[in-house]
């Protein structure tokens, strides 16, 4: 990748109500370079262009909830080809799918009744 100081860059990212991020477990980065923050504290997963430092909400956002367009400490991101968005939480007990532009996830793993809304 293309990045040198993850670390630097990182700390000047801020998300979409423009606080800085409050916890963030983990970090994926696509194949067009676009940097994907798992934010487990914020309840939200973020997207980052190379030039911003502002982040556009793609999972979550709702605050922490067992809804599907809510996560519950989010631990852990994957992005596949289609920017759809994987993400694991440890609140909710689950693997849930964001589609690109989606503004609810897809139950894919776990969870319990409650948090299958």
């Amino acid at each position: 990748m293309k990045y040198t100081n993850h670390s630097k860059r990182l700390q000047k990212f801020r998300c979409i109500n423009d606080s800085y991020l409050l916890f963030p477990m983990e970090v994926n980065v696509d194949n067009d370079g676009i940097i994907y923050v798992c934010d487990h504290e914020a309840h939200e997963e973020a997207r980052y262009k190379q030039v911003e430092t502002v982040g556009t909400v793609v999972a979550g956002g709702k605050g922490k909830g067992v809804h599907l367009n809510q996560l519950s400490h989010p631990t852990c991101i994957f992005v596949d080809k289609d920017h759809s968005v994987y993400v694991s939480g440890w609140g909710n007990h689950r693997v849930v799918k964001w589609e690109k532009n989606a503004t609810k996830g897809i139950l894919i793993a776990g969870g319990t009744q409650v948090s299958k809304k």
